[in-house]
């Protein structure tokens, strides 16, 4: 296993974070993983590899050419990988790591913890994701995006994503009984009240695009239902005309197709849901309509008049 190990380059940390750092590449090495780190000789970053080296280890630096310049790359690397951007270390060694541990570190360790948890979120990968809150350095980071769930910014399934490891133990653990977990934006029932319009509209579009065509447009109308809250009328782009208007869609490029919303709690709660942890949406449309727009019938009375010529039309599609 290749473990990536984030971590500051700076030496002016109190030394707990350096030898926790070093303790733990030592650790890396001992069980028999690789470590992956930023090539750096100061800070946690070259704590890490001193530890691993020190116990006969292998280690896969990367670095950007301009750091070799400077003199700050740490000069036993076992592999040396020298790129010519930031960017492309950091893609290195995202694509070199099996698991990620995010150490004590300052903006470069926050923006590689991003990088990767938006990746990991984004279903780029499923590899771990740990932090090492070491001396609880990282509480108040946790405690922003404990905000950003409650303000609705992000869903709790999105704290899934990493798991937060206060001892060395700790860390193994996590890493040797890793679960794979996918985060799914597009489930239909979610706990802990994940589900919102903007999963809904994308579900909606997924379904528009798939049944009429890639081209295919929608468009969300307030509307009212008694079993949902809020609620919408959804239309598509007419796809008799391309949008253009024709007398299908009465010449506004646009059809209704079907009515949607959020279920309102108290929907839930009659059927035994607790509505303070689940939450969902719904929809609901008429055969004839989307038989109507996939077939390109232009008139929906031709449907309930039982010709059997127009109905014969159809035996291919069974």
């Amino acid at each position: 296993m290749n473990i990536c190990v984030f971590g500051s380059s700076s030496e002016q940390i109190d030394k707990i974070y350096l030898e926790s750092a070093e303790h733990l590449g030592k650790k890396i090495a001992e069980k028999g993983y690789n470590l992956v780190f930023g090539a750096g000789k100061y800070g946690v970053m070259g704590a890490s590899a001193r530890g691993a080296y020190s116990a006969g280890g292998y280690t896969i630096g990367v670095t950007p050419d301009f750091f070799i310049d400077v003199g700050v790359v740490f000069d036993k690397c076992s592999e040396l990988i020298v790129t010519d951007t930031m960017r492309e270390r950091k893609g290195i060694m995202e694509d070199k790591a099996d698991a990620f541990v995010i150490c004590a570190g300052g903006m470069g360790t926050f923006e590689e913890f991003f990088e990767v948890l938006t990746l990991k979120q984004l279903n780029r990968h499923t590899k771990p994701i740990i932090i090492y809150n070491v001396k609880g350095y990282y509480n108040s980071m946790l405690a922003m995006l404990d905000n950003a769930v409650s303000e609705k910014f992000m869903t709790n399934a999105c704290n899934r994503l990493y798991t937060i490891a206060d001892t060395e133990e700790e860390v193994f653990n996590q890493l040797e009984n890793y679960v794979p977990f996918t985060y799914n934006k597009y489930e239909f029932l979610k706990k802990d009240g994940e589900q919102n319009g903007t999963d809904l509209k994308q579900v909606l579009l997924l379904f528009a695009k798939e049944m009429f065509g890639a081209d295919t447009k929608i468009r969300l109308r307030p509307s009212y239902f008694p079993f949902t809250e809020p609620s919408a009328e959804m239309d598509i782009s007419c796809n008799i005309c391309g949008g253009k208007g024709c007398p299908f869609c009465k010449h506004t490029g646009w059809v209704e197709i079907l009515g949607c919303g959020m279920v309102d709690p108290n929907v839930l709660e009659s059927n035994g849901i607790d509505s303070k942890i689940y939450s969902g949406y719904a929809l609901g449309m008429g055969i004839e309509r989307i038989t109507n727009l996939k077939y390109q019938v232009k008139d929906l009375r031709m449907f309930s008049e039982n010709d059997t010529r127009f109905l014969k039309e159809f035996e291919a599609a069974y």
